[in-house]
């Protein structure tokens, strides 16, 4: 695809320019990035808490559960009511990374427009206390001159 058809295809699949601007900056840092779901946590966390009694059947059922929340994640957006939210699960390149083994993530990303001061320090922290839990947050801003991801 040139970047014509891909800028057209974008709205079919439900993603603005914006979060695939963010998508496209991770990825050209060799990062493997999954859409958020706020339920794939529990799933991954069963599948790296060391437990003799699984067996292959239930291991194997944990990883169609990773396939499906990750086929069924909704497109990430930017939220225009000033409550950020996380967008993206983000994997470091040298991770031993597998789509229905992913392990958990090294850190989630929001995302946010630069030019418009929406985000508030409250809602960083319900965030960090919250969805987040051990798992650090990454903001990214979004200008138009390109995508700028910060601590």
């Amino acid at each position: 695809l040139d970047s014509s058809q891909l800028y057209q295809l974008l709205p079919q699949m439900g993603i603005s320019l914006s979060m695939y601007l963010v998508f496209s900056h991770l990825c050209s840092q060799a990062f493997r990035v999954l859409r958020h779901d706020p339920e794939r946590l529990k799933i991954l966390r069963q599948q790296t808490t060391p437990q003799d009694g699984l067996s292959r059947l239930d291991k194997s059922q944990l990883r169609k559960q990773v396939r499906k929340s990750i086929q069924n994640s909704p497109p990430p957006s930017i939220s225009m009511d000033g409550v950020i939210q996380i967008c993206w699960d983000v994997y470091n390149p040298n991770s031993n990374f597998a789509k229905t083994h992913p392990g958990l993530p090294d850190f989630y990303v929001a995302a946010t427009y630069y030019n418009i001061p929406l985000v508030r320090f409250s809602d960083l922290r319900a965030l960090l206390r919250g969805p987040c839990q051990e798992i650090p947050l990454k903001v990214a801003t979004v200008s138009d001159s390109g995508t700028h991801v910060r601590c």
